[in-house]
């Protein structure tokens, strides 16, 4: 069951208003499919205690604005991880269409969250959608005044779940966490030829949290 305090956060998220290019694909309409998953998730992150989290830049067109969950992606949804523990159609997760998309950064992400049977939440500096002009199919990096309101749900999250440890993944989410003055260890972002040190990095931080 979702606490009092995520439903209120996600109904904020459902309830913002985004100006320029971008798509908050949480707003209110019949059956939304990435509000219903993301509440799923968020309860589920909530009863297994977790207490770091990772924070990537922002969604991607083809990963979390059709999923609604950060770093994942329409196949990642549908097929469930963890040995079925997350995600799943079994588990109630839904994704926009059959054909079941992949996404790299999701892919990357949880090839080594698997592999190490760690589950820290997911998270973006900017919760919403952040696109080119006239292209909705295109991702570009949040500007400061989008990364001003993404601060204030990143806030909320931290407090919500009494996170111990986060974990940058890029720059843009380094650079949010460093003015918000939030302690923090920085990994690389797996796109750009990034994704061996990512999972490098990442596997090394989340083992040492694990000792």
């Amino acid at each position: 069951m979702l606490p009092a305090k995520l439903k209120r956060f996600a109904r904020r998220l459902q309830d913002e208003e985004v100006e320029g290019e971008v798509t908050n694909f949480y707003k209110a309409k019949r059956k939304n499919l990435q509000r219903a998953n993301l509440e799923k998730y968020l309860a589920f992150m909530y009863e297994q205690g977790v207490d770091t989290l990772l924070v990537g830049e922002a969604p991607g067109y083809n990963g979390c604005r059709l999923t609604g969950v950060p770093f994942t992606s329409e196949y990642i949804v549908r097929s469930g991880v963890c040995k079925g523990r997350l995600f799943g159609v079994e588990q109630g997760y839904r994704a926009s269409s059959l054909r079941v998309k992949k996404e790299q950064s999701a892919t990357a992400m949880w090839s080594v969250l698997e592999a190490l049977d760690t589950l820290p939440l997911l998270w973006n500096a900017f919760p919403f959608h952040p696109y080119k002009k006239e292209n909705i199919d295109s991702n570009r990096k949040p500007n400061t005044k989008e990364l001003a309101i993404g601060k204030v749900y990143l806030c909320e999250l931290i407090r919500a779940f009494n996170i111990k440890k986060v974990i940058a993944v890029g720059n843009v989410a380094d650079h949010i966490l460093n003015t918000m003055h939030i302690e923090h260890v920085k990994v690389r972002h797996p796109s750009y030829g990034g994704k061996k040190e990512f999972k490098e990095q990442l596997r090394y931080n989340l083992k040492k949290e694990n000792l």
